[in-house]
């Protein structure tokens, strides 16, 4: 309610959704769903549908953590795909969150997703962080 929408073609010669709703998510022509980016950019049906797939593992759990809690704990800001490539390598599931850019989905806890970044990432916990020495 209240939001319009228009078609149109980009460089890349996809078809992408402008709209001027708030949801995050844009009907497409024919109902294709196309999700936004943190920069307001639409972004490909394809590519939205790829990051589907990767989070449909049946070994991760419902929800999403965000960086934004992750760095919470740690003195620097964690690359997405990094860390989800250490946590695959440690033996968890981990993969990206189609809703949130800076979103991840992942069996691991906190504790060791912090550790994971400590250990494979080289990015140090915070003396605060109650995660240091669990």
């Amino acid at each position: 309610p209240g939001s319009s929408s228009s078609s149109s073609s980009s460089k890349d010669g996809q078809n992408h959704v402008q709209s001027a709703g708030s949801s995050g998510v844009d009907v497409g022509d024919g109902g294709a769903v196309l999700s936004r980016s943190k920069k307001n950019s639409p972004r490909p049906l394809e590519e939205v549908l790829a990051v589907m797939v990767e989070e449909a593992d049946a070994g991760l759990p419902p929800g999403y953590i965000n960086l934004d809690t992750v760095s919470k704990h740690l003195m620097a800001y964690p690359s997405r795909d990094k860390l989800l490539s250490e946590l695959r390598a440690q033996g968890y599931a981990a993969a990206r969150c189609h809703l949130d850019a800076r979103a991840f989905r992942t069996n691991a806890r906190m504790a060791e997703i912090v550790r994971a970044c400590e250990v494979g990432l080289g990015i140090k916990p915070r003396a605060t962080s109650p995660l240091v020495n669990t």
